[in-house]
């Protein structure tokens, strides 16, 4: 008893207040005589120790729960922010495709429109073409009207011998008028005159509305154009009409 009671108070000294009664519990069953007031105090202190370790545990579960609120309010943020991010990475990629569809779009119409220059030329020079064609024409077409005239003017020689004299000198500026243009060309050719530039494909489109039947006027001009890669500016060609 005396063992259990000196345990008692040592165990009290050292703030093991459960142990201490527990042995001072041990001693008064044995028979000891405890201090007066010394279990009251161990027991006073035994409660007062459990409810600093329940206030305690309170206020650590109350900073857990409020870590966990902010946990979950930053999650909810982060999830939000996410949202936006995705819904702005959508419609970045949706913009990138409209410009990359938008982009070959016009790349695709830039080479339309470049082989169709490279293969009908400039629209540029149809008004310097259509002007030389009606240019060429002119003389062409007043020419067959000088021609009648003159063997109109040679058909008067009927009359007396010493009239034709006299009708020769003056059917002679008539001639020299429309020496290298027509006389000495077909019925329903032009002579056209070619301008830098220009290939048979342009002057087969003045007269016969289409490049690809530029053979004809090759093969009217042979003797002065060999192949169609020999035409220089400044040639006079025979158009058959």
């Amino acid at each position: 008893a005396e063992a259990a009671l000196l345990l008692g108070k040592v165990l009290a000294e050292r703030r093991q207040w459960q142990e201490a009664l527990a042995q001072l519990d041990a001693a008064a069953a044995k028979g000891a005589r405890l201090p007066r007031g010394l279990r009251e105090e161990v027991e006073r202190q035994l409660r007062r120790k459990v409810q600093d370790a329940e206030e305690h545990r309170a206020r650590v579960a109350a900073r857990e729960r409020g870590e966990v609120r902010a946990l979950r309010q930053e999650a909810r943020r982060l999830r939000s922010e996410s949202a936006v991010l995705e819904q702005q990475l959508e419609d970045l990629e949706k913009r990138v495709r409209m410009w990359s569809n938008a982009t070959a779009v016009v790349a695709g119409s830039a080479a339309a429109l470049l082989m169709a220059a490279m293969l009908f030329g400039g629209p540029s020079a149809e008004p310097e073409s259509v002007a030389s064609t009606a240019v060429v024409e002119a003389p062409v077409a007043s020419a067959p009207t000088a021609a009648p005239a003159e063997p109109a003017a040679v058909s008067t020689p009927a009359a007396p011998v010493v009239a034709a004299p006299v009708e020769t000198p003056a059917a002679k500026p008539a001639a020299v008028a429309t020496p290298s243009v027509v006389p000495e060309e077909p019925a329903g050719t032009v002579v056209h005159t070619v301008k830098k530039g220009e290939t048979l494909g342009h002057i087969a489109r003045q007269y016969y509305g289409k490049s690809s039947q530029w053979k004809p006027i090759l093969e009217a001009n042979r003797d002065v154009l060999p192949s169609a890669s020999k035409l220089q500016p400044g040639m006079k060609l025979k158009v058959p009409r």
